[in-house]
C-alpha cells in the first residue's frame, strides 16, 4: 500500500505531520501541523491521514483566500473587462512613474545611462518568447489577478489575451517614460489602446462582476464531475437541502450575500422537520412542514439525519469557497441543536418472543415462496436473501446494508477461522458507515449449523459475485432500502412487530448478548465496527487475533431461542 507524504510513525502510533506553506504561515499561525491519527494500524492510519490531509488542505486554502483583497472572484470575464482592467493597471503605473520622473534631476551622462536602461527594457518587453520578459509579465498578471480576484487559468485563451494586453501596456509605459526623461511630458499614446489614459486623466472604473446566485451554485454543485460517483440516496438528501435553500433564501440571492445567520435559519427549519416530510406533506413548503411538525408535536428527524443534512449544507458552501466564489463557508461547523432522543423514541432490542415469532414464521418453517407468498404456509423452504439477512444480523451484529451488500468473496478464512469481511470497495456500491466499520467477524457456530457456509460455497461455485443476488436495489442504489420496508411488513405478519423495534434492533440485541457473555468492551466494539479500526487478524497488524475474536463469538447465545428446526444434516 503506497505511503502518504504526511504520514509519520512513532512509537506511540501514527501521526499526520505537514509543513505549513511559507506564504500563509503568518496567517495560519503555525510553521508545522502535527496531529495524532489515534491508531497503530498502518492500513487504518493511511485511511485517516488521507481524510485529515483533505481537511488540512482545505484549511490552507481558506487561509489563502483570507489573504485575498476582495471577497469575490470573477467567474467569467469578458475581453472588454480584461481590457479595462489592464487600462486601470496602466493608469496607476503612469501616475506613479510620472510623479517620480518629475522629481528626477540628471547630469548629462546620468541621463544617457537612464535612457539606455529604459530602451533596453522597452526592447525586451517586445520579445514575448524571452524567459525574462515572460517572468516580468506573469509577475504583473499575478498582481492584477489578486487585485481583481480573477479566476483565469494559465494557458487559457483569456490568460493569453491578458498576457498580450499587459505586454502592450509595459511597452507603452517604457516608451512614455523615455519621452518624459527627455523633457517631453506630452501624454499622447504610442499605442491607440491607451488613448486618453494619462497621469492627469481619471482612473478607469473597474468592471463589476455579477455574483453567482444560489440557484447557479446549487446547479453547478449538483453537476460537478467529481460527484458523479455519489449514490442516488445521497443525491436525494442533497435535494432536500437544495430545496430548503431555494425556498428559504431564494435561488436568485447572490451567494456573496448569504450570511451565517441565513444558514442558521435553514438549519433550524431542517431540525424541526419530521421524517419523510416531502412525502407526508407534498403540498407544504419545507418551512410549513417544519412549523406544522413542531406545532403538532410530531416526531422529528433523528440527530444522525440532522447531522447528515448539516454536513451537506456545509459541503455546498464549502464547494463555493474552494472555487473562490466566496471567501469563507458560512455553514462551516454549524452546530445542531442538542435535542436529546427521548427514551421512549430510542430503538430497543428484540424480546425473546419477537425472535421466536420471526424465526418460526412460514419463511423459516415452510412458505409458498419467498416473494409475495413469504407469510403464507407452504411446502417450500427457500434459503435466499430474505432468509439469511436476519440470521446474519442476529449472529454478527452487522448493519442491514453491511449484510445486503456482501459479496461471495467476503466470506474467507483468516488464520484458519471462517470470517465475514466487511469493507468498502472503491468504484462499487459497497460502503461502510465509518472507518471503524471495516472489520472481520468470525462466523458464529449457529450460522454454520444452519448451513450458511454451505450456502456461500454454493454461490461461489455458481460464479455469483453477490452473496444475495435476489435482493433488489432501491431507487437510492442500496439493497437495504427495499429490504428495510419488506422487513417491517414481515414483522407485522409474523406477529413480531412492537413499538421501538426495527431491523436495527438486531444490533442492540447482539450488543446485549455480548454483555451477557462478558466479552470485554474493546473486543465487543471491534466486532461491532465501532472501535478505532484495530479489528484485524494476526496477518493484518497489531489488532485482536482472529482466534481470540472467534472465542468471543462462541460465547454469544440467546437463552430460550431454539433454531434446531433450521439446522442442516
Amino acid at each position: 500500500m503506497p505511503a502518504h507524504p504526511w504520514l509519520q510513525q512513532r512509537k506511540t502510533g501514527f501521526y499526520l505531520r505537514a509543513k505549513v506553506p511559507l506564504e500563509i504561515r503568518d496567517e495560519f499561525g503555525k510553521v508545522e501541523v502535527v496531529k495524532s491519527l489515534r491508531t497503530k494500524e498502518p492500513r487504518v492510519a493511511l485511511q485517516r491521514v488521507r481524510i485529515e490531509a483533505v481537511k488540512l488542505e482545505q484549511e490552507f486554502s481558506d487561509c489563502r483566500r483570507a489573504l485575498a483583497k476582495t471577497s469575490q472572484r470573477a467567474e467569467s470575464v469578458s475581453d472588454e473587462d480584461l481590457q479595462r482592467i489592464v487600462l486601470i493597471w496602466f493608469h496607476d503605473q503612469e501616475r506613479n512613474a510620472a510623479a517620480r520622473q518629475r522629481a528626477l534631476r540628471f547630469e548629462d551622462d546620468e541621463l544617457e545611462v537612464a535612457l539606455n536602461a529604459l530602451r533596453h527594457d522597452a526592447a525586451l518587453s517586445k520579445d514575448a518568447g524571452d524567459a525574462e520578459t515572460q517572468r516580468h509579465v506573469n509577475s504583473e498578471i499575478d498582481a492584477i489577478k489578486a487585485e481583481h480576484s480573477l479566476a483565469i487559468e494559465s494557458g487559457s485563451n483569456q490568460y493569453r489575451l491578458l498576457f498580450e494586453l499587459v505586454q502592450r501596456a509595459m511597452i507603452e509605459r517604457d516608451k512614455r517614460s523615455i519621452r518624459r526623461l527627455k523633457g517631453d511630458f506630452d501624454n499622447r499614446a504610442f499605442d491607440s489602446l491607451f488613448n486618453g489614459v494619462s497621469p492627469e486623466s481619471s482612473r478607469p472604473e473597474a468592471p463589476e462582476f455579477k455574483s453567482k446566485t444560489l440557484g447557479e451554485l446549487i446547479d453547478e454543485y449538483e453537476n460537478e464531475p467529481s460527484r458523479r460517483h455519489v449514490t442516488d440516496k445521497t443525491r436525494m438528501t442533497y435535494r432536500i437541502i437544495s430545496r430548503a435553500l431555494g425556498e428559504l433564501l431564494g435561488r436568485e440571492k447572490p451567494i456573496s450575500e448569504i450570511s451565517r445567520e441565513d444558514c442558521r435559519r435553514v438549519r433550524d427549519v431542517l431540525c424541526d422537520l419530521p421524517p419523510n416530510a416531502t412525502k407526508r406533506f407534498p403540498n407544504m413548503t419545507i418551512e410549513q412542514a417544519s412549523r406544522h411538525a413542531k406545532d403538532e408535536g410530531l416526531e422529528r428527524l433523528s440527530p444522525t439525519t440532522i447531522k447528515l443534512y448539516l454536513g451537506h449544507l456545509s459541503a455546498i458552501f464549502g464547494y463555493a469557497a474552494r472555487e473562490g466564489y466566496i471567501t469563507a463557508n458560512p455553514a462551516a461547523n454549524l452546530p445542531a441543536p442538542k435535542h436529546k432522543t427521548r427514551k421512549k423514541d430510542r430503538r430497543a432490542p428484540f424480546a425473546l418472543g419477537q425472535l421466536k415469532a420471526m424465526f418460526n414464521a412460514p419463511l423459516y418453517t415452510g412458505c409458498q415462496d419467498d416473494e409475495a407468498g413469504y407469510a403464507k404456509k407452504g411446502s417450500n423452504k427457500l434459503r435466499r436473501g430474505r432468509f439469511w439477512v436476519p440470521l446474519l444480523a442476529l449472529y454478527s451484529g452487522m448493519r442491514l446494508n453491511e449484510c445486503c451488500q456482501l459479496r461471495t468473496a467476503d466470506i474467507q478464512k483468516v488464520d484458519g477461522v471462517d470470517v465475514i469481511r466487511v469493507e468498502e470497495e472503491a468504484g462499487s456500491d459497497k460502503s461502510v458507515k465509518t472507518a471503524a466499520g471495516e472489520r472481520i467477524i468470525p462466523v458464529h457456530p449457529e450460522l454454520k449449523k444452519v448451513g450458511f457456509l454451505a450456502y456461500v460455497a454454493e454461490k461461489q461455485k455458481a460464479g455469483e459475485e453477490m452473496l444475495f443476488p435476489d435482493l433488489p436495489k432501491g431507487k437510492d442504489g442500496y439493497r437495504s432500502s427495499p429490504f428495510s420496508k419488506w422487513f417491517k411488513r414481515f414483522m407485522e405478519k409474523a406477529g413480531a412487530d412492537k413499538e421501538r423495534t426495527s431491523f436495527h434492533s438486531f444490533r442492540h440485541t447482539f450488543k446485549d448478548a455480548q454483555r451477557e457473555a462478558e466479552i470485554p468492551e474493546e473486543r465487543a466494539e471491534a466486532i461491532n465496527g465501532r472501535d478505532d479500526g484495530r479489528n484485524v487478524g494476526q496477518n493484518y497488524g497489531n489488532g485482536f487475533a482472529t482466534k481470540t475474536l472467534e472465542k468471543d463469538m462462541r460465547k454469544i447465545k440467546y437463552a430460550g431461542l431454539n433454531l434446531s428446526h433450521l439446522y442442516t444434516s
